[in-house]
């Protein structure tokens, strides 16, 4: 409290001294309380403004980043994102959550309604550690042929949960004399909400066994590593040391 009281002197002080009325200007102190009242009003305006960006920008960098990984490994050649590395990975660093991935871009459609995406084939339990809105959809099927889709691309294609739609891949299949795009009926097992329509219809999440059926995929060979951490700016430049030049780590940023 001693601490305090000269601050406190002091401002009555300077109240005192520019707020007292004067008898013979009375103007000049109408005009100075104004003034002090004006500044006072700025002030607080100015607090509650800042209170508000700031709760905007906490909000935009939560939507901005709900679907990127902070940290995502890609292969520079074949074969060279696999067990044998991500088994290397966890025991350098055991802090860190990963989640290997294939991936391809596929046409879904469902009561004539067509919409191109990119699929990507996932361990369900891994990606549900690094990835929240993923984690939130709650897919709880055990088949092979099972997606997840967003709410945008369920509300157009109108399936949601246990409905089916039809994936249509760029590899071809042979038909009689003639070939076509391979197709796949898929079960939808869940539908997530990242609150951003753009990903809601752009990305759908498969198994990594289905991958290896219908695209021939060999198992534990990978197209891609998706890192969680809590400081990829410093985790990126640790794991970089120890990767080999045959893939690259990338950051959100």
């Amino acid at each position: 409290m001693s601490r305090n009281l000269p601050n406190r002197l002091f401002v009555r002080k300077i109240i005192r001294h520019y707020l007292r009325y004067d008898r013979d200007n009375p103007f000049i102190f109408i005009s100075a309380l104004l003034s002090f009242l004006g500044i006072a009003a700025g002030v607080m305006v100015l607090m509650i403004a800042m209170g508000i960006m700031n709760g905007t920008q906490k909000e935009f960098r939560e939507r901005l980043f709900v679907m990127n990984y902070p940290l995502t490994i890609l292969p520079m050649a074949q074969d060279a994102v696999n067990d044998t590395l991500i088994l290397k990975l966890k025991e350098t660093f055991p802090h860190l959550q990963f989640s290997p991935y294939y991936s391809t871009q596929v046409i879904s459609k469902n009561d004539g309604v067509v919409q191109g995406s990119m699929l990507y084939g996932i361990d369900f339990a891994k990606e549900a550690k690094i990835n929240p809105v993923f984690s939130k959809a709650g897919a709880k099927g055990d088949g092979k042929y099972r997606v997840v889709i967003g709410d945008s691309l369920a509300n157009e294609l109108n399936a949601y949960t246990d409905d089916k739609v039809t994936l249509y891949f760029s590899e071809q299949q042979a038909i009689g004399f003639a070939t076509m795009p391979l197709q796949k009926r898929f079960l939808v097992d869940a539908v997530f909400d990242s609150g951003l329509n753009a990903y809601d219809k752009a990305i759908m999440y498969t198994t990594l066994e289905a991958f290896e059926k219908l695209l021939k995929r060999e198992a534990g060979i990978y197209d891609g590593l998706h890192i969680f951490c809590e400081k990829p700016l410093k985790e990126i430049e640790k794991i970089r040391q120890i990767l080999p030049e045959t893939m690259i780590i990338e950051g959100w940023w």
